[in-house]
């Protein structure tokens, strides 16, 4: 009898370990992209490179962006943000939306939206 309940009391451990990790994977919607030119993102910079999208606090707002170095080491931008709805012509796959500008400028990024949501981030000015 005491080890069918140390069998349960385990199993249980480990779903709510696996129900917060992916509970916290989906909170900051952390997202991948890889930009072949260089482009803005709030008014900053990014070389040519791979980064990572997510929210910086998603417990307590989820207004504030932040774009890092694909392994997480360099923050590059962290930018305020409002929601915003994706265009209905765009299906769920996680995509960022630049803005116009000239062939010789760097093109700059104006929404982010992370796969299988409606809403996105649009970074403000």
């Amino acid at each position: 009898m005491f080890r069918k309940i140390l069998h349960v009391a385990c199993v249980l451990a480990a779903l709510s370990v696996v129900a917060t990790t992916l509970s916290a994977t989906t909170l900051n919607r952390k997202t991948y992209f890889a930009f072949n030119k260089h482009v803005r993102a709030a008014g900053v910079l990014l070389p040519p490179g791979d980064y990572v999208f997510e929210i910086a606090n998603p417990s307590t707002s989820s207004n504030v962006v932040r774009i890092a170095d694909r392994k997480n080491h360099k923050v590059f931008v962290s930018a305020l943000t409002r929601s915003t709805i994706r265009p209905s012509t765009q299906g769920l796959e996680p995509v960022v939306v630049f803005g116009e500008a000239s062939p010789t400028a760097p093109r700059t990024i104006r929404a982010w939206y992370p796969a299988g949501v409606t809403t996105g981030y649009e970074f403000l000015k």
